[in-house]
């Protein structure tokens, strides 16, 4: 049933493996940016 949902993860690890992108990821700083709304209260 979620067999399609793993196969487009495995897909978007391969693009990540093979092509290079400007965006760096950066962590959320709770202490200077507030809650992020996107966390749902799980923090």
């Amino acid at each position: 049933a979620n067999a399609p949902v793993f196969e487009l993860i495995d897909r978007a690890e391969k693009w990540l493996k093979n092509n290079t992108y400007a965006n760096p990821v950066l962590k959320w700083e709770t202490s200077d940016w507030g809650e992020n709304p996107a966390d749902f209260g799980r923090k």
